[in-house]
């Protein structure tokens, strides 16, 4: 995705967003805008309750 944000009367500023840019993890972004970047990761793993508290994420 890429466009434009105005931040002020006569600023414009370039926004790109690409997603799954990291292929270890299970999602992933990187979002810019002007000289700005952010990268966000995620890692999910599956795992069994605890026997005490079965009904409970943890």
């Amino acid at each position: 995705m890429l466009g434009l944000i105005i931040g002020g009367l006569n600023d414009y500023r370039e926004l790109s967003i690409r997603v799954n840019v990291v292929k270890t993890a299970d999602g992933s972004s990187l979002v810019s805008l002007g000289n700005t970047k952010v990268m966000a990761g995620v890692k999910v793993e599956v795992g069994k309750p605890f026997e005490d508290t079965p009904d409970e994420a943890h």
